[in-house]
């Protein structure tokens, strides 16, 4: 399917662009028009490429020339485009592309060369600007509106932590965080992009930023008392042990700072919480919620389990990176000048400031860094491992000529050639519909060192499990094996009743369904 690029920037900007009484004034690649009502005083359209058409916006007649952060568009040949006017409508042409601008309201629907409809502007153009000043800097907030057709799937925005797939009638957060890599570009089912050309925090969705609860509901605890939910911190998993119990009105604990508020002397690691109580709906309408988590969180509502415990990769695109495919180690170094990463640069800074040691400082910092997994890959035991004949950014991990590819491609019983038994079972014909598609449903979530799930469609059931502990540990199936998928430990055949895993053992069986 041919694919249309739309790129929206809307902004404060700074040259002045001197326009006459005509209804466009032409300039490089595009041209701009004054805009008779609505919120953008003008609008610029500008061809990047047959497919590509730039819209930008400007609440004040003025457009920026600073240069384009995400492309530099001057690079590209120049484009082949005519320019046409239909009553108050000015149309831009390429060979594939049409984008139609209402000198009236600044809408702009785009088109396919035989003028049927790709994208349209809200009507009367769905730009807002709202003026603000921070910290004595004058700007504005900005929004576009378009119009989305019910059947249509929206689908990009980059990496977030969700679950959610298809962002029509969604809602996201466009940042950058540690869990969270933000792309401000979405691809539709009807076969466009949309870029949205802007460096700031975004909205996608309800431009509303999310509220704590007791901001939006009416919270009673769990004995009926008004004003917030009943938290319960206990000193166990198995909540046996109450550390305490107390009033809350917001559950937020998403960050180093806010994680702060919890309890004085509360176990983390060996830990768990609840919240419980009811919550009251001040208007009547749909409420989407927020949950920031790494998986070890279950929610219930009526007593209904809406949102099982689940680790986050369970699901979704496998990705296998730094190295992971060889089990490239860990790497510490003794002196901080080599190392690249920031964050570990300032974190020994301070701890030096704070009265260690530099070898102290490094044995503190050095364990965390990010640096650790950023080492070249080890492709064999030459010079820089293979990886290059010039100076890595990095140093190369001083275990190298153990750990390399061209050592495990010999080794059947190697990592690397592990992570490619997975491979092909995930995508072998007969699984690949389970794995990509199936459910997770959690179990044996009563042990403290066992992770284990199964994957299930309507027709195959398949176990997952490990054990993360020390000790062996030994569980009942709960349903017949049919075979042996993939082990660690090169077991092939099938437990009849019990479910034994060593140390450090994964096991997937494909069991009746």
């Amino acid at each position: 399917m041919k694919q249309h690029i739309a790129v929206f920037t809307l902004g404060l900007s700074l040259l002045t662009s001197c326009m006459t009484d005509s209804a466009y004034r032409k300039v490089e690649n595009g041209l701009v028009a004054d805009i008779r009502s609505g919120q953008a005083k003008a609008v610029k359209l500008e061809v990047i490429s047959d497919d590509i058409i730039r819209v930008i916006a400007s609440p004040d007649g003025k457009f920026s020339n600073q240069v384009n952060l995400i492309k530099d568009t001057k690079s590209l040949p120049a484009p082949s485009f005519q320019i046409t006017t239909s009553g108050d409508t000015i149309i831009v042409s390429t060979q594939t592309t049409q984008a139609r601008l209402s000198r009236e309201t600044g809408e702009v629907r785009f088109t396919d060369a035989n003028g049927h409809t790709i994208l349209r502007e809200k009507t009367n153009g769905g730009k807002e600007f709202t003026p603000i000043e921070v910290e004595g800097t004058k700007g504005y907030t900005l929004r576009q509106v378009f119009e989305s057709e019910d059947e249509e799937g929206l689908y990009g925005l980059g990496q977030h932590q969700s679950d959610e797939f298809n962002y029509k009638g969604k809602n996201e957060e466009l940042f950058q965080y540690n869990t969270k890599v933000s792309v401000p570009f979405i691809v539709s089912s009807k076969g466009y992009g949309v870029l949205w050309h802007n460096y700031s925090l975004s909205r996608f969705g309800d431009k509303r930023p999310y509220a704590d609860l007791g901001d939006v509901f009416g919270l009673y605890g769990k004995d009926g008392r008004a004003g917030a939910l009943t938290a319960t911190y206990y000193t166990d998993k198995a909540k046996n042990s109450v550390l305490i119990q107390r009033d809350e009105d917001k559950v937020d604990y998403e960050n180093l700072k806010t994680i702060k508020n919890l309890p004085a002397d509360f176990p983390k690691p060996s830990a768990s919480a609840t919240w419980e109580g009811e919550i009251e709906a001040k208007e009547t309408g749909t409420y989407h919620f927020k949950l920031h988590y790494a998986g070890y969180t279950k929610v219930f509502v009526n007593n209904e389990e809406i949102i099982p415990e689940r680790w986050r990769a369970l699901r979704g695109i496998p990705f296998i990176y730094q190295g992971q495919e060889i089990g490239m180690q860990n790497e510490i170094w003794n002196d901080i000048h080599d190392y690249n990463d920031i964050s570990t640069i300032d974190q020994y800074k301070l701890a030096r400031e704070a009265g260690l040691s530099d070898a102290e400082a490094l044995e503190v910092c050095g364990k965390m860094s990010r640096d650790n997994a950023r080492t070249p890959v080890q492709w064999n035991a030459q010079v820089n491992a293979g990886f290059t004949t010039g100076t890595p950014w990095l140093k190369v991990h001083s275990d190298y000529k153990e750990i390399n590819v061209a050592a495990q491609e010999k080794d059947p019983d190697s990592v690397l050639n592990y992570y490619r038994k997975l491979t092909a079972i995930r995508k072998a014909p007969e699984y690949k519909e389970v794995f990509t598609y199936g459910k997770t449903v959690p179990t044996y979530q009563d042990s403290e060192t066992v992770m284990a799930y199964y994957r299930e469609t309507k027709s195959q059931r398949i176990l997952v499990a490990a054990n993360f502990g020390r000790e062996t540990v030994s569980t009942k199936l709960e349903y017949p094996v049919k075979k042996v998928l993939l082990s660690n430990q090169n077991r092939t055949d099938c437990p009849e009743e019990m479910l034994k895993l060593d140390s450090c053992e994964v096991i997937v069986l494909e069991c009746e369904k």
